[in-house]
């Protein structure tokens, strides 16, 4: 898998767009996009693993929290 840093320049906060595009984070959370992955950002530590939802084995951010 490829890690990278997400681009969270690109997004004011706080709200992010309703749109599903998941990214896997580095805690292994699939989150709905790149911005909710920013977002969880501003309280801790987390890279984007891949630019695609995690493995099935992983927790779902998006069920787990819900998209707020």
């Amino acid at each position: 898998p490829v890690v990278e840093d997400p681009d969270c320049g690109s997004f004011i906060f706080p709200g992010c767009p309703k749109i599903l595009d998941p990214v896997c984070g580095t805690d292994n959370l699939t989150y709905p996009n790149e911005c909710e992955l920013c977002t969880m950002n501003l309280r801790c530590t987390n890279t984007e693993q891949q630019d695609s939802p995690c493995p099935r084995e992983t927790r779902d951010r998006q069920t787990d929290e819900g998209i707020q």
